[in-house]
């Protein structure tokens, strides 16, 4: 009964948010404008030669596959909820296609966390899904659309695999097939969405061959079979979408780590995932985190690969934490062996975690609130259609500027363009003449006798910590970070 509870938790964090913050950043916008691309071109020819992609094509082209995956689940969904006057607009099917993501990730998650549960028992199984649950980041991204969290499932279940084969017992699943089930998912992971996954795959599957668990030939035969089929799904799919011959996932390698262009993104030390990124990610778990990689032998295998996988990684000069979001579960599962190994009575143990869960959810809390705050463009773009004195208007041109497309204006919102029903037509390209539009979604201000400005939308802006004045923690916001203009002629014309 408690790990259902947990898992159930962990589902109620995830949706609520997506309820709490549904805007989206740049980082998503190609994985949600190809979905939003599906829904709405009439056919696949004008999906790859009309879509948001042809005209913002970015520095390297990515997959389409994994945002085709969730169209395919999304689009029965959106059609009865449409038809059933459930969904009133195009943000509404934003919120469907995240949901949908968000409950392939948590399910991935839960597997992991069952495997977990039989390998360490009941109560690591349980602490180790709660941890995940009461933590800011995974069910925050799970519903965004990065191209790690469309990873992120696949890695998850090869991970679960991998633990089920370090318990020594009469698995109605041998050792070997787990274990080539791991890796085939983990290469299908990393030749279509990810391909520094293969920094997880090399050490798991060393380890597979140093445990004769598998034969050489075994990884060579499946290996070869596995990255053949990726690349005969990936390579054609993206290849028209793309309009030329292209493996997304091998230009993008090229382009970042051979020319070494990841580095215009920013320099990292080479100590930043764990000085920086682990300590964001687990907070007071990081530590017992790395206590529980030796306190059991179970957890020192996995943790190896984990260890293998960040040093991999730490060698790259530009660094974020979702590049090792997947290892998130895995950490957590040593912390919740660290509580069940060090405290000897079940109450203690629980009474242990649930102070390490009160500290936890604090941080979350305090990051759910920046977060709900960081969205102006998105916030701004949507309270617009909200206007009554704009509602019966026709050929509106509506400006969005980068700022506010980069923290939330996706094409989901453009509520009122021919695909939401409407004749309002929407710009957010650098070189367009802001004067001659009718509504102008901006960061900078506009003297402009001939435009009138409508409203602000609140941002966070940073936190501010002072030990002599209470509360020491206090929330700086920009009251003024984007603004709303409207062509004084319309509101006439109205």
């Amino acid at each position: 009964m408690i790990f259902l509870t947990s898992v159930i938790l962990l589902f109620i964090t995830t949706l609520l948010q997506l309820i709490l913050s549904p805007y989206t950043k740049v980082e998503e916008s190609f994985n949600l404008h190809a979905l939003h691309d599906y829904l709405h071109q009439s056919t696949w020819k004008s999906f790859a030669v009309e879509g948001d992609h042809s005209t913002f094509t970015g520095p390297i082209p990515r997959t389409f596959l994994g945002s085709i995956v969730i169209g395919l689940i999304s689009s029965p969904i959106i059609y009865i909820t449409r038809i059933t006057g459930l969904l009133k607009s195009k943000f509404g099917e934003q919120v469907i296609v995240r949901a949908i993501l968000a409950v392939i990730n948590i399910s991935s998650l839960s597997y992991f966390g069952l495997c977990a549960r039989h390998v360490f028992g009941l109560t690591v199984g349980s602490m180790t899904i709660i941890l995940c649950a009461i933590q800011f980041h995974l069910p925050f991204y799970s519903s965004r659309t990065l191209p790690n969290m469309f990873a992120f499932p696949l890695v998850q279940v090869a991970l679960g695999h991998f633990l089920v084969t370090l318990r020594r017992s009469n698995s109605s699943v041998p050792a070997r097939r787990r274990l080539l089930r791991a890796g085939s998912l983990l290469t299908i992971a990393a030749i279509v969405f990810r391909l520094e996954l293969l920094a997880l795959l090399a050490p798991l599957t060393i380890l597979a061959l140093l445990s004769r668990s598998v034969s050489f030939w075994d990884v060579c035969t499946r290996g070869f079979l596995v990255i053949f089929a990726a690349l005969e799904v990936t390579v054609p799919l993206d290849s028209y979408f793309w309009q030329k011959l292209t493996w997304p996932e091998g230009a993008s390698v090229y382009f970042n780590v051979i020319e070494g262009h990841a580095s215009d993104w920013g320099v990292m030390p080479w100590h930043f995932y764990l000085t920086h990124s682990l300590p964001r990610l687990l907070g007071l778990a990081y530590p017992l985190s790395i206590l529980g990689l030796v306190l059991d032998r179970k957890t020192f295998l996995p943790g190896l690969c984990a260890t293998i996988f960040i040093c991999s990684l730490s060698i790259l000069k530009h660094k974020e934490w979702r590049f090792i979001v997947y290892i998130i579960p895995l950490l957590n599962l040593s912390a919740s062996v660290s509580i069940n190994r060090l405290v000897g009575s079940r109450t203690a143990r629980w009474t242990l975690f649930g102070l390490l869960a009160s500290i936890t959810c604090s941080q979350t809390i305090l990051s759910t609130y920046v977060s709900m705050n960081n969205y102006p463009g998105g916030k701004a773009l949507h309270d617009l259609h909200k206007l009554t004195k704009l509602q019966n208007l026709n050929g509106i041109k509506v400006y969005i500027d980068d700022l506010s497309a980069q923290t939330g204006a996706s094409r989901f919102l453009q509520l009122n363009d021919k695909d939401g029903g409407g004749t309002w037509i929407y710009d957010k390209l650098s070189t367009s003449i802001k004067e001659e539009m009718d509504l102008i979604i901006t960061e900078e201000s506009i003297n402009d006798d001939r435009f009138l400005l409508d409203s602000f939308t609140l941002a966070f802006k940073k936190i501010q910590i002072n030990w002599r004045d209470w509360p020491w923690i206090r929330l700086i916001m920009d009251k003024e970070r984007v603004k709303t203009y409207i062509r004084k002629s319309i509101l006439q014309s109205s």
